[in-house]
């Protein structure tokens, strides 16, 4: 299976046609989000009729020499929130449960400030912790990032896009399970039962829809 070119997410005001499009646009997007300060890595899936659905990825890098921190918090937020169109769905990785004392406290102001800004733009959004995004992608809660990049590549490489880093490969599993809970299927062949069960265990938005303006019915589930 070939490998396609990854996409980059474009600046604020790209051409028709880009995820960057006004969120006045009728189009259906899914966001993956692994954010953190360093490094954030942002998945994109467009659709717009006739189809078929693109995939988008970046990295979103920021200095810790950028102060304020809310300044660094814009820096981050900046090229995510022009992906958002009439239709979108964010699937966010929570906090990472290791995390403590400072660094703990600047991953959470991270992202409350990209929770509420999903919440003021209307958009539906899930967040998933580190041990369900781990089993999903590799059937083991305690999976390294080398083996979520590895697994990223050798699966979604072809049928997706071909992360470049692992906040890449992580943000991408994340857009996927949102993907997949949904309706669209992105990995080929049967489903595994675990896989399934990881997103059976999540609480996900009930008035999400990947196709709003078909019967909600003919949307399946795992």
């Amino acid at each position: 299976m070939g490998v396609r070119q990854r996409r980059r997410l474009p600046p604020p005001g790209a051409p028709p046609g880009h995820p960057a499009e006004a969120a006045a646009v009728t189009a259906t997007t899914v966001l993956g989000i692994d954010a953190a300060l360093a490094a954030t890595g942002v998945a994109v899936w467009r659709y717009r009729q006739p189809g078929p659905g693109r995939f988008y990825l970046d990295t979103i890098r920021t200095s810790p020499d950028t102060t304020p921190r809310p300044a660094r918090w814009a820096q981050i937020t900046a090229p995510i929130w022009p992906c958002i169109t009439t239709n979108t769905l964010a699937v966010v990785e929570a906090v990472f449960q290791g995390a403590k004392g400072d660094t703990a406290l600047r991953l959470a102001e991270l992202h409350g400030v990209i929770l509420d800004g999903l919440y003021r733009r209307g958009v539906s959004y899930v967040v998933v912790n580190d041990k369900q995004l781990k089993k999903y992608a590799t059937g083991s809660g305690s999976a390294d990032k080398d083996l979520m990049l590895a697994t990223a590549r050798s699966q979604l490489g072809g049928a997706a896009a071909f992360p470049a880093d692992h906040d890449q490969a992580d943000a991408l599993w994340l857009l996927v399970m949102g993907l997949h809970r949904y309706g669209r299927q992105v990995l080929p062949g049967p489903v595994p039962r675990w896989r399934a069960k990881v997103l059976a265990d999540i609480t996900w938005p009930s008035g999400f829809r990947l196709h709003p303006d078909t019967d909600p019915a003919r949307e399946t589930t795992p």
